[in-house]
């Protein structure tokens, strides 16, 4: 109810394969002689009704998330997305359903990748090292190390997801919070050039930051302010029609096209106020970029 209120979708994280309690789920070698029953036993007898039971008393579910496969059959991976389908026909299903089975592929945890991939993939992170809640882990991401990686993930054409370890009681520890307050106060700024955006047309990280797409338009994440104030871009075979400094729109940015295929941006000496600065280049079409 809470996330219908909000208007966020809801969905589940299940690990199917991994059970720290149950007999016949991994956290006993299934080979080992102190394993009394067969793993088989155990997905029928508690997966299956696990995951029926999630997909019929919550509503509409937009996500089952599964994770950790392990060694299992491709028909028992199938067999849970032909579940998930009669039940939840709209939700979606990730690649850790294993066998190659799910709508999206999720990269390792923590992975952040530096080249565009292509269909429907995300990478999955926390706002500290833990995917739990660890009162010894104090290695929180500020606000500004979120939206790096967030730009980084939509530039590179994926999803961020962010995962919180809540404490016992349900509680956001403060410093996770506080982290993910600043990013979203940057986001309701700047969320244009995120939501909805695609990724790079140079399939790659830039020196300097980022770039998505909304458009015609290019959006340059500046993470590292370049000291001479100069930012070159290579390959762009468009003309630049117009040049916003979104963070002050009042300052000038001009651009140069040369022979060599190479544009240059030149930048305000001073970093502008903010998170990350963010330049607006509107194109003449669609980027096109050798």
């Amino acid at each position: 109810d809470a996330c219908s209120d909000a208007g966020i979708g809801l969905g589940f994280y299940y690990s199917q394969m991994q059970d720290w309690y149950e007999q016949g789920g991994a956290h006993l070698p299934w080979m080992t002689e102190k394993q009394p029953r067969s793993f088989d036993k155990y997905f029928d007898e508690k997966v299956v009704p696990q995951v029926t039971e999630l997909l019929t008393e919550y509503g509409d579910i937009k996500t089952v998330w599964f994770d950790t496969p392990g060694g299992m059959t491709k028909a028992q991976s199938q067999k849970l997305v032909d579940l998930t389908r009669s039940l939840q026909p709209k939700a979606m299903i990730n690649s850790r359903i294993g066998n190659g089975v799910g709508d999206f592929k999720t990269l390792g945890d923590h992975s952040l990748s530096q080249v565009n991939h292509p269909g429907l993939w995300e990478t999955i992170d926390t706002t500290n090292n833990s995917w739990g809640y660890a009162w010894y882990d104090k290695n929180w991401k500020p606000g500004i190390e979120i939206i790096h990686h967030l730009t980084s993930t939509v530039a590179r054409g994926g999803n961020y997801m962010i995962n919180i370890g809540p404490k016992g009681n349900g509680e956001v520890p403060e410093m996770a919070a506080k982290g993910l307050r600043r990013a979203g106060q940057w986001l309701a700024q700047y969320g244009e050039t995120i939501y909805g955006a695609q990724g790079s047309p140079w399939g790659r990280a830039q020196a300097w930051g980022d770039i998505t797409v909304k458009g015609n338009k290019l959006y340059l994440h500046v993470f590292d302010w370049p000291e001479d104030g100069i930012i070159n871009l290579s390959g762009l075979g468009n003309n630049i029609v117009s040049t916003t400094l979104l963070n002050d729109e009042k300052q000038t940015i001009t651009t140069a096209k040369h022979q060599n295929g190479w544009t240059t941006v030149q930048l305000p000496l001073a970093k502008p106020k903010g998170l990350v600065p963010v330049i607006a280049l509107e194109l003449d079409g669609k980027p096109s970029v050798d």
